[in-house]
């Protein structure tokens, strides 16, 4: 996935590259339990200790389940909680059996994770504490992050992780310049590989492949034309986006458009409603409003009296 916008998690567009449904156990878990925490508790939890998720970093299960049922009141409420979130961000290959991941039934997708990190990241205290290279604890003292990529090619987070069956995943974001000047964030997600440093070295090569191989790809503009009606009793209106769109694609992705637009038969008033423009590239998909530009006068008596075949 490539999110257009610079600064804090400024998503406007994106990509989403698709594999095969793989567990995704303690990342995703990880991402979405902070997530919720820190939408409902952020001032209790980050005020008492500011780098309370890098406990989670360390696979520490137990107190996933604690934190959970601080949370929600119970694993079964919390568990409920995450799904229905997920439901809620379109995750649609991402089901919760617990808060750690440790479940088998805890399954997710790479691409779910990239739209959730994107979630993520729009959070402040998310974002913070993802960046940061090391922390220091009143009892262990100062100790690392073990994204060790952070700071290379641009990346600034956001979670790593291994299970014993799938290997190590990795979920990162990075600042790109792309070929055109234009910067923008990069949300990738590796899964599969043996090691963390292989989950690095892709993740970064990835980033470097955005560099010369994103583009920013203009699809329509506010107010540009994109159809129009012409109907039978003399009546026609242009139909008009009502926003600019621009996507990021990789190099020869193929952009698709359709316009799905409403009947006709009555009086209509100018800027009306009357559909979508939808625009599909790759597994991204986008749908834009679209309006009339003058308004239609209902078909007169003798219109509808000699009418044929409207």
């Amino acid at each position: 996935m490539v999110a257009t916008g610079e600064g804090r998690g400024v998503v406007s567009a994106w990509e989403v590259i698709t594999w095969d449904v793989a567990r995704a156990g303690g990342l995703t878990a990880y991402v979405l339990l902070t997530l919720s925490v820190a939408i409902g508790l952020s001032l209790s939890l980050h005020w008492q200790s500011p780098r309370w998720p890098r406990i989670i970093n360390s696979e520490l299960h137990n107190f996933a389940t604690l934190l959970a049922r601080f949370a929600s009141g119970s694993m079964d409420a919390f568990v409920k909680r995450m799904n229905a979130m997920a439901k809620e961000l379109g995750l649609k290959g991402t089901t919760f059996a617990d808060a750690a991941g440790s479940a088998d039934q805890t399954v997710s997708t790479p691409s779910d994770m990239v739209r959730l990190g994107a979630e993520a990241l729009n959070n402040e205290v998310v974002f913070d504490i993802v960046s940061q290279l090391q922390a220091t604890f009143p009892v262990g003292g100062t100790i690392p992050n073990v994204n060790y990529a952070l700071g290379k090619d641009g990346i600034f987070g956001i979670k790593t992780g291994t299970i014993d069956t799938e290997g190590a995943i990795y979920l990162f974001a990075g600042n790109v310049q792309l070929m055109a000047g234009r910067k923008v964030v990069v949300i990738g997600a590796v899964q599969g590989v043996p090691t963390l440093d292989d989950a690095f070295s892709s993740g970064r090569a990835l980033l470097r492949a955005a560099h010369t191989s994103l583009e920013l790809r203009h699809v329509v503009s506010r107010d540009q034309t994109v159809g129009r009606y012409v109907l039978p009793w003399g009546q026609r209106t242009e139909v008009v986006s009502t926003a600019d769109l621009d996507i990021l694609v990789w190099n020869g992705t193929v952009v698709r458009t359709r316009l799905q637009t409403a009947p006709i038969d009555s009086a209509v008033s100018a800027r009306a409603d009357v559909g979508k423009l939808h625009v599909t590239a790759g597994d991204a998909s986008y749908a834009i409003q679209v309006t009339t530009t003058d308004a239609i006068e209902a078909p007169s008596f003798m219109s509808r009296l000699t009418r044929i075949g409207w």
